[in-house]
């Protein structure tokens, strides 16, 4: 399901990188927000009339990458004496840029002897 467009306010010029490479013409897009959908079209126009809006393209999430482990950073695991508790420490991974909020899971497996 597609959603619906919707009329935003105007964009100035200065918010697109236009670049004309043979027969393409190139937009980069700024100030879109992580986590967000979006659908583009596009039209041309003079100083006399304007085309019709090309379809839209196929909806775009916003994502960043992935957190990754630094090189050479590896598990730390460290069993108690007794046995009944294993300590896991690891360096912080690298996030990406604009990524704010980080979350650890850990999975335990128990393997047969």
């Amino acid at each position: 399901t597609h959603g619906r467009w919707e009329m935003q306010a105007p964009v100035l010029e200065e918010a697109f990188d236009f670049a004309q490479q043979g027969e393409e013409v190139r937009c980069k897009v700024r100030e879109v927000e992580v986590g967000a959908t979006y659908g583009f079209s596009v039209r041309v126009g003079n100083a006399h009339c304007w085309s019709e809006w090309s379809p839209s393209s196929e909806p775009l999430l916003v994502a960043l990458h992935p957190p990754v482990p630094g090189h050479g950073d590896c598990l730390e695991v460290c069993g108690t004496a007794d046995g009944d508790v294993v300590r896991l420490e690891w360096r912080p991974f690298r996030a990406s840029h604009g990524l704010t909020r980080l979350e650890y899971k850990i999975m335990v497996l128990e393997w047969p002897c």
